[in-house]
């Protein structure tokens, strides 16, 4: 006895209505975990590492806050995580409205994939010097001096990752935008609002030298269309 398969476009199968209900839940949630996540990170400033700014950047700071490391790690995994699931969960819904197949919305989901692994790997460097490794980094480097420049270098690093997740994002942002708004996903009010995201992420690169708050754009735009993803779920129930 033969089966029916399932509808399928070039992007793989259609998900059935059960499934896209899911789908919608599924991103809604990724889409406010990144945020929230993210969230937490004051915590880490004002109550793990509180009153120790003598100590910031040089190896005994880590040895005084041994626990800071598995703490970044969780944080910046779940916004990588929330990230993932966003991006993953809304090109499967929009791919669902047509069986076309779009080159730009593949490549904007690919670039958020990018951007969403930037976070796992932000959180694997942060986890670096409480390692073995890490803790003998006074051996090599015995002065304080030269441990800040040591641990400065580290930060350009982690800030270079995270960038990468800006220019990632701001490429996703673009592509969802457009590409869910022809296909009538969201509003014209989540496409307009998916730009000026994509336009505050990579603000600060106009001014050489500026802090990266730009990052908070992606993420807030995830936390909205996860609120927005959560409501629209309700009708494919």
């Amino acid at each position: 006895m033969s089966q029916t398969s399932a509808p399928y476009s070039r992007t793989g199968p259609i998900p059935a209505p059960q499934s896209l209900h899911r789908t919608y839940i599924a991103g809604g949630i990724g889409g406010i975990m990144a945020l929230a996540f993210w969230a937490l990170q004051p915590i880490l400033v004002s109550l793990l590492s509180g009153g120790a700014e003598d100590l910031y950047g040089t190896h005994q700071y880590f040895l005084t806050f041994p626990w800071n490391g598995l703490y970044e790690a969780i944080t910046f995994s779940g916004i990588g995580v929330g990230t993932l699931v966003v991006v993953l969960a809304t090109t499967r819904i929009v791919s669902r409205q047509t069986p076309e197949s779009s080159t730009w919305l593949q490549t904007g989901q690919v670039l958020g994939v990018v951007a969403g692994s930037s976070w796992i790997v932000v959180a694997g460097l942060s986890l670096a010097p409480y390692t073995s490794v890490g803790f003998f980094v006074n051996e090599f480097v015995p002065n304080a001096p030269e441990q800040a420049a040591v641990y400065t270098a580290f930060s350009l690093v982690l800030t270079g990752v995270l960038l990468t997740f800006a220019v990632g994002m701001t490429g996703w942002l673009i592509a969802f935008g457009i590409a869910a708004r022809r296909r009538g996903v969201i509003g014209w009010p989540m496409a307009v609002f998916a730009l000026i995201c994509a336009a505050l992420t990579v603000s600060p690169f106009f001014t050489p030298f500026s802090p990266p708050w730009g990052v908070i754009g992606p993420l807030l735009y995830s936390f909205v269309l996860g609120i927005v993803l959560l409501a629209k779920s309700r009708r494919h129930a």
